[in-house]
Order: C-alpha cells, then sequence, then structure tokens
C-alpha cells in the first residue's frame, strides 16, 4: 500500500467515525456501546459541548462543529492534494499558511471570548473548514514523505529479516 493510500485511509477514518457514532447511537444496542466508546476517545481531543455541535436526529456528533468542519476540510484537502500542487500559495512557507490557517479561527474565538462577537455556528464551519483545509494542504505532503520513510524502513526491516532466516 502507498503512503497515500495509508494516510487518505487514515484520515478517512477518522471522519467516518465522526459521522456514523450518531448513527451508532441511534441504532442501540451494542453499537450505542460502541458510540459511547467513540464519544469517550474524542472527548479528549473536543469539549463536546452540545450548543457548538451538529445533531442528527437526536444524536450528538462526537465533536463539535468546528472539529468537524476541520477533519472534513482536511480530508477533501488530503484527496484533492495532487490537483493543487501548481497554486501559487503553496510556495509559501508553511509558519505563514498556518497563521494565514489560524488567523480567522483566532479572531472568531477572540473576539467571542472578550464579548464583542458571539461566535455561531456558522462562523464556527466557516473558520474551522478554512483552517482544516488549509492544514491538509499543509501537512498532506510532510505526512506522506514520513509514511513513505517509514514503510521504507519497515520494508527494508521485513526484507532483511526474510533474507537472513534464508541464509
Amino acid at each position: 500500500m502507498t503512503p497515500r493510500k495509508v494516510f487518505l485511509s487514515a484520515v478517512f477514518l477518522w471522519c467516518a467515525l465522526i459521522y456514523v457514532t450518531p448513527l451508532l447511537l441511534l441504532h442501540g444496542g451494542i453499537a450505542a456501546s460502541v458510540a459511547g466508546i467513540i464519544y469517550q476517545f474524542f472527548s479528549h481531543i473536543c469539549h463536546q459541548l452540545d450548543s457548538h455541535s451538529f445533531f442528527f436526529h437526536g444524536a450528538k456528533f462526537p465533536v463539535c462543529v468546528r472539529c468537524t468542519s476541520i477533519y472534513s476540510a482536511f480530508f477533501f484537502a488530503a484527496i484533492i492534494f495532487p490537483f493543487v500542487t501548481h497554486v501559487k500559495i503553496l510556495h509559501l512557507p508553511p509558519r505563514w499558511l498556518v497563521a494565514i490557517a489560524s488567523a480567522p479561527m483566532a479572531i472568531d474565538v477572540g473576539l467571542a471570548i472578550i464579548g464583542i462577537h458571539s461566535a455561531t455556528t456558522m462562523t464556527r464551519l466557516i473558520t474551522g473548514t478554512w483552517f482544516g483545509f488549509i492544514i491538509g494542504i499543509v501537512l498532506t505532503p510532510l505526512v506522506q514523505e514520513a509514511l513513505a520513510q517509514v514503510l521504507n524502513s519497515f520494508h527494508k526491516n521485513l526484507t532483511g529479516a526474510y533474507n537472513e532466516t534464508k541464509a
């Protein structure tokens, strides 16, 4: 399996857990127990406030609107990355891209904290999507390269061990 396929599979699985959890909860029985485990897992990553979350037929997503949009946009960016590598913004240093990605979200949260503006579902959705997409574009090549190195090392160790046992 290529590093790209491993990466996309992992990001897809992450997002799938987010979207399938309300369905599991609604299904009841053992599925609801699995949903409980997923909610617990994501509770270490997200505040899971009801007022900040999407619901599906009364069942809450395991992460808030902003996190849902970050992860979904990240997945979309990872999918389309090969098609946008020629875009000039990719030539900016990654620190600048991270700052560009973070600024709207930081402003939305900061203004809400000091009481000037109330963050809404829409502002959380927009700023999370913006952040997730840009971070996805920044991190996709880095993670794929790291995975390539890990997989190559793993492959070399496996073939080396296999060759030693044959000798």
